[in-house]
């Protein structure tokens, strides 16, 4: 699965903009949720020097597989 397969979630996230430069949030919230996904499983495979990898290991995976 993929999150193209539900085009209603795609389009409330594009729906969230930056009240103070009105910039378009999904890329960021896309992000975030790939993080949390990751983090909620029972294995997680990340990369060197990576800081999405130091993010999900550090402060991520603590909080849920205390």
């Amino acid at each position: 699965m993929f999150l193209s397969d539900f085009p209603e979630a795609v389009g409330i996230l594009d729906q969230i903009h930056n009240t103070v430069d009105g910039v378009q949030m999904s890329p960021y919230m896309i992000a975030l949720m790939d993080a949390n996904l990751a983090a909620k499983g029972r294995e997680f495979q990340g990369t060197d020097k990576s800081t999405f990898t130091a993010y999900i290991m550090n402060d991520l995976w603590p909080a849920y597989h205390p």
